[in-house]
């Protein structure tokens, strides 16, 4: 059984929970993913732009996969090989397709971007090769093994753990972006949307993933009865000597939950959409289009309002 609900590798934390702050993901009309929506609506120019994206990403991504020629293992003692970052690519294209997309249409070419989380960092090369200014920020632990392509392409990573204090830099960013990180982090959704405003400029634009709690599966696993949260361990975790929750996804939000964590912190709402990257057919194709509020992930766009918000 898929883990959360999510086909294998789709959360980015299936087989790999040391990926931390992230996960995967992608449809305003719903749940089917880009190239069911560009055929149900006929739209072969759409289509083509995916087919050229993918022809971008591609090369992008062989060049990833050479750092990881010799595995490396990282800080949760997983060995991350070529063939963990092809499944890792397998599984996510469709994501970075939807935030190199979603970054276009709101922030012009020569922008400064900066990733939280940014993995193996496939959207920030992609995004620098259509002439963005492009760093990241991710866990310390992190940096020296999923930052390896980055670093290897001169791209900043900055080291910051959103638990443990305020964010190195301010106001440096016209758009940050935040892909399934939210649902790994022990503060609630709308501390956590605020401190990612820190480097974000005035006026700039946050785009953030989650997986949906309401996502098709979970909703199905509910009308049978059955418990939709992450278990926990047969043995507990213990840091310094006390039990903690080390799931993986310890709270995913639906879209009014993340929807309220954007207003409140004074963000207007530009975007939002839910979406799946797997290819759905048959009976699941049919219920997403029934349900368009069970796709498998949520993405939402908020600007930052030029002066901050007094409460």
């Amino acid at each position: 059984e898929c883990r959360n609900g999510l086909p294998p590798g789709e959360d980015g934390c299936h087989r790999y929970r040391n990926l931390g702050y992230r996960a995967n993901t992608r449809s305003l009309n719903g749940a089917l993913n880009l190239t069911q929506t560009y055929q149900a609506h006929g739209d072969k120019a759409q289509q083509g732009n995916h087919n050229i994206m993918m022809r971008n990403l591609r090369p992008i991504h062989r060049e990833i996969a050479k750092c990881f020629q010799i595995g490396i293992q990282d800080y949760w003692g997983v060995m991350i090989d070529v063939e963990h970052v092809n499944e890792y690519f397998r599984n996510c294209h469709r994501r970075f397709e939807l935030l190199i997309d979603t970054t276009r249409r709101h922030s012009p070419v020569g922008s400064t971007i900066l990733e939280v989380g940014a993995a193996y960092g496939h959207t920030l090369l992609a995004l620098r090769q259509l002439g963005y200014q492009v760093l990241a920020l991710d866990l310390p632990e992190s940096v020296d093994v999923y930052g390896k392509a980055l670093i290897d392409s001169n791209v900043a990573i900055i080291p910051w753990d959103i638990h443990r204090g305020e964010c190195p830099v301010t106001n440096i960013a016209q758009i940050v972006i935040a892909s399934e990180v939210l649902e790994h982090l022990q503060v609630s959704i709308a501390t956590a949307v605020r401190a990612l405003l820190t480097p974000l400029s005035p006026g700039g634009i946050l785009i953030v993933t989650t997986p949906n709690i309401c996502r098709l599966p979970n909703v199905a696993k509910m009308l049978l009865g059955r418990n939709i949260q992450e278990p926990f361990p047969d043995q507990p975790s213990f840091r310094n000597g006390v039990v903690v929750d080390n799931r993986c996804h310890p709270r995913e939000p639906g879209m009014q939950e993340l929807r309220s964590a954007f207003i409140s912190n004074g963000l207007t709402i530009l975007e939002q959409r839910r979406f799946c990257c797997e290819e759905a057919t048959g009976l699941r194709r049919l219920a997403y289009k029934l349900l368009p509020i069970c796709g498998a992930h949520l993405l939402l766009v908020g600007r930052k309002n030029d002066s901050p918000i007094r409460s």
